[in-house]
Order: C-alpha cells, then structure tokens, then sequence
C-alpha cells in the first residue's frame, strides 16, 4: 500500500466533508478562469518543478521569514474572531492554495497550520485538500503577522499536516509520511531548534491526527485490512502503553474512503473524555463524546447529521465543529455545543463563504467574548 494510500485515514475525514458540500452545490465555484503562468503546474513535470519553486521560496531549512500575506480578496483565509462573530481579523490568506488546520500557541503568541500545493488535472484549478496531501508543507507565523516561517518544506509526494502544538508549546506533533517505513505516521518538532524526528510509527496500524493533554496523546488508528474501521487510541507517554478506547460498531459493514469510523479525536482540558468525529455512513458524520476511563460514549449529532472536526473550549464547557447541511447549504458553518449534547448553537459569521477548521484560543474559555481560529474558502452560494 502507498503512503498517499494509507493517509487516507486521514486524507482526510475533513476532505470527504468538503465532497459532500461540493455535491451539494452541484459544483463548487471555480473562480477566475485560470490561465498558465509561472506557478500554474500543467502536468506531473511541472508539478514537480512547482513544489521545487515551492521549497526555494519556503527557503528549504526554515531559517528565514517573512510577512503574512493578508487579502480579503484571496479564496483560502485563516482568519479569528470572538465566539459571537465579532472582533473578525484576517491572519493569512493564499489566492489558490487551502490553507487550514489553524492552531493557536499555548502562550497565544503564534499560530501553525497547514498548506496544500497540489492542484487539479493537468495543474488547474487550486491546490485543495480535495487533491491530497503530498506535497503539503506546515508553516508557522507570529498572531500579528510580521513573521511566518515555512517550518516543514514541501516536498514531492510527502505528507506534512495537521500540526498540533504540545502543553508547553516547545514541540509540534504532526502527521508525515517521512518515516522509515514511508506510511504516515507521527513527527514531533522541537520549535526552538527546528529539529524533528520520528514520534510515533506502529507497523501494524495507520495512525494521524494526534493531540496531546498533559502525558496522552489522543490519535485515531486502523489496521491495514481492507475492512477495517477506524478507532481511537490513547497513548500514554509515562509508560508507551497504547490502549484502544472506542469500538465502533456498525449494523452492516460499507466499504467507504475513507473508512467507517473515528477521525480527528480531541482530549478534554482534563483529559478525562474525548470528542471524536465518526464517519457513520456514507453522507453521515457525527461528533461523539467519550469517556476515557469507561468508554462509554454520547452522539451530539442527530441523526443523519454531518459535523466534522469537533475542539473543546479550555474550560471544557463548549465543544467546536463545523456542519455540513445537506438540505440547505446556507445553514452550513461553524457551530457550538455542550458536551452533555444541549445548547446547539450557530455561530454568527457573514454568508457567502465555507467555514472550517474552527478552534477556542487556549486559555480564552467559551464566553461569548472568546476568542476562536478558524479557515474560510470564498463561496458565493453559501
């Protein structure tokens, strides 16, 4: 199995939920007509030399910055607000390539996301996580602007994603397929010295997405049979036990890409439960609460349902997810909930864009006035 294969565990759950809103525009706005230039690759070759102009404008080693690009007009935006909509501040912006994934530093001083250079057939269109990961670089940049820093070039057919930062905030765990093996597995990053080596690569599971609560580190795994579901593992780093704490179970078993199962799970601020987002059919995505110790779980979503990529506020009290509504796409967006499942509610954010990717600030709480991260793509009919 190839590594971009494999990452399917991962290329992700958030992907097939951008399909589905795709599905139900009937086709997502292209934007201007894309003519060829210099960063417009029109085949394999020049995909090729486009992530090698990639790596030499990200300065290969990380050693250099530069200043945040910030258009209103660019497609792909990360941007922050307060949890009532308000105080919205864009803080990087790209014209064609998804930038997502968005994580605030514990000490609220910088932020690390993901960015997808791979484009569409023959090198047109924009270079979206629909596209895949390979080639994906993960770049870090101070809250206001004046410094960001390619941190993990990119490179031709290797995955580098979902970067989350450690308690302390002096390391980044990340999905890679840089591994000796070449599946993805995890990386951790010492920020300080840019150093980066092999954290986490079972041979006998597909593992991504992982996030750390004190000495566990949540992340989802599947093994590599064809009928696998995908569960939630923890790993406790006082002792390297790995423990499987959710089973999901299924009345039939569909063969989807990618699979049935869990994606994307969050540990609580006391590490006591987890927020799973579970791919439950093939349109059908729920958030599910789980209990550390038992076990036990609580779906959030009603049935039927699309919610993806659930955070918890640093008090724990709320929960974050972006929904997909099928029926009618301009209630799609970004929403809140608690964690016993009551008080569902949109947060109020202006219309004609797809919003993603949301997250509280460290240490901001879940007052109205708290302050959360988020991406958003321009589109017209939502």
């Amino acid at each position: 199995m190839t590594a971009s294969r494999s990452c399917n565990l991962g290329r992700r759950a958030t992907g097939q939920l951008s399909m589905l809103l795709a599905a139900g525009l009937g086709a997502v706005a292209a934007g201007p007509p894309v003519t060829a230039s210099a960063e417009t690759p029109q085949a394999s070759d020049g995909h090729r030399r486009f992530v090698q102009r990639a790596q030499a404008r990200s300065l290969g080693h990380g050693t250099a910055t530069f200043p945040a690009r910030r258009d209103t007009k660019d497609r792909y935006a990360i941007f922050s607000s307060t949890l009532d909509g308000q105080q919205r501040r864009l803080l990087f912006s790209d014209p064609r390539r998804e930038v997502n994934h968005a994580r605030v530093s514990p000490d609220g001083s910088q932020m690390v996301f993901t960015r997808y250079n791979t484009y569409g057939f023959l090198g047109l269109g924009d270079a979206t996580e629909l596209n895949g990961y390979a080639a994906t670089e993960i770049i870090v940049c101070s809250m206001d602007g004046e410094a960001c820093e390619v941190l993990v070039p990119p490179r031709n057919g290797v995955i580098a994603a979902n970067a989350y930062w450690t308690p302390d905030g002096r390391h980044l765990l990340y999905v890679s397929s840089d591994t000796p093996n070449k599946t993805p597995g995890i990386r951790i990053m010492e920020v300080a010295t840019r150093r980066s080596t092999v954290f986490f690569n079972p041979k006998d599971l597909i593992v991504a997405d992982p996030h750390q609560v004190g000495q566990l580190v949540v992340l989802p795994g599947r093994s590599w049979a064809k009928d696998a579901i995908s569960s939630t593992y923890v790993l406790d780093l006082r002792d390297g036990r790995l423990r499987q704490v959710t089973h999901p179970k299924y009345r039939s078993f569909v063969q989807l890409e990618p699979p049935l199962g869990d994606y994307d799970p969050k540990l609580s601020p006391d590490g006591r439960q987890i927020v799973v987002m579970r791919r439950m059919a093939d349109k059908e995505w729920h958030s599910i609460v789980v209990d550390v110790a038992t076990g036990r779980e609580r779906d959030l979503t009603p049935p039927g349902g699309v919610d993806g990529v659930p955070e918890w506020s640093s008090d724990g009290q709320l929960i974050i997810f972006w929904h997909v509504d099928l029926a009618n796409l301009k209630k799609s967006g970004l929403y809140v909930i608690r964690p016993d499942g009551s008080g569902r509610q949109r947060v109020p954010l202006p219309g004609g864009n797809f919003y993603t990717m949301p997250a509280f600030f460290p240490g901001d709480g879940s007052g109205p006035t708290s302050r959360i991260i988020w991406s958003r793509k321009i589109e017209p009919a939502m």
